[in-house]
């Protein structure tokens, strides 16, 4: 049975997607209404149903009037707990605003921003197809919730499922949100122990001399730091004092993604995601150059950032 319902349930959950992409499109923005909202009894709930039923046919056959009040609070609260559950979901607006981004065969890490005007108990959240699952007893104003994903690439967010069984567990409300957002998987980043390994080859920065001083001698108040002390050594009458730090110019590193195919090009690509990290935890300048594009030399989050979409998407 348990194999049946992994060979069925991949072509049950490719006709309902392709169901609910009519019913709920993906936005930016989703406020869970009751067109999107589902709900059916629980295991618990059925059996609690079940037992309503019998004890109204017991309470029926005995003419016993206590046995049908119970029935009927049972059902009250059976009946009751169905607009409960529905009402804990209904008017919960998501978005995700920010582009997330991690490595591939690592979890990337999905912020969901939550609003609600009343509060919300014991919700679950988990994107489709994946393991991680947060449970909230009382809702906050954000989620966090991990994919995995072993390719590279940019991706859309999946749908996210969220249920509850709020308030007694009888009846389980759930929806389906496609939110329209999408997040990077960069290539794995891989250590090279030697420079010329791979296909990945980078400048060093080269420090030229100094090119401009401007040179004293020594004055009460100058700071020892600036005191020349080898030529001190030299010449021990007339210290010498420098006015202004010698400037340094470094020349920039390049990252060079060979023209390859197949396993070769994951590997320089992983090769080159870990220079390009490494180059701006070093603040340098640095550049990336491939077969299909060229970014010049620069610096700063931004820049690291193209340069690793473009890993990417290679």
């Amino acid at each position: 049975m348990l194999n049946l319902k992994r060979r069925l349930y991949p072509h049950y959950w490719t006709w309902l997607s392709k169901w609910l992409d009519k019913r709920q499109p993906a936005a930016a923005k989703i406020t869970l209404s009751q067109r999107i909202i589902f709900i059916l009894p629980t295991r618990y709930g059925l059996w609690f149903g079940l037992l309503c039923v019998l004890l109204y046919l017991l309470g029926t056959n005995y003419q016993n009037n206590l046995i049908l009040l119970v029935c009927y609070l049972l059902l009250s609260i059976w009946l009751v707990s169905i607009v409960l559950t529905f009402a804990n979901l209904n008017g919960l607006t998501l978005s995700c605003s920010n582009t997330s981004e991690g490595f591939a065969n690592k979890p990337v890490a999905i912020n969901i921003n939550t609003k609600a005007s009343t509060p919300r108990y014991m919700l679950q959240f988990r994107f489709v197809n994946q393991s991680h699952t947060v449970q909230k007893d009382t809702l906050d104003s954000a989620i966090s919730l991990t994919i995995n994903n072993k390719e590279r690439g940019c991706f859309l967010l999946p749908r996210l499922k969220i249920s509850s069984c709020y308030p007694f567990g009888l009846w389980r409300s759930w929806s389906y949100v496609a939110l329209q957002q999408q997040y990077w998987v960069y290539p794995t980043p891989i250590k090279i122990k030697d420079n010329s390994v791979g296909h990945n080859t980078t400048n060093q920065p080269n420090i030229d001399s100094e090119i401009s001083q401007d040179l004293r001698q020594y004055q009460a108040g100058d700071s020892l730091n600036q005191i020349l002390w080898k030529r001190l050594a030299k010449d021990s009458t007339k210290p010498i004092v420098r006015l202004r730090q010698p400037i340094q110019q470094y020349d920039p590193s390049w990252v060079i993604i060979a023209d390859l195919t197949g396993p070769a090009l994951e590997q320089a690509l992983s090769q080159g995601c870990q220079k390009l990290i490494d180059l701006e935890a070093s603040q340098q300048l640095y550049g990336l150059q491939s077969a299909r594009q060229t970014f010049g030399p620069d610096q700063g989050t931004l820049h690291l950032q193209r340069c690793l979409q473009h890993l990417a998407e290679y």
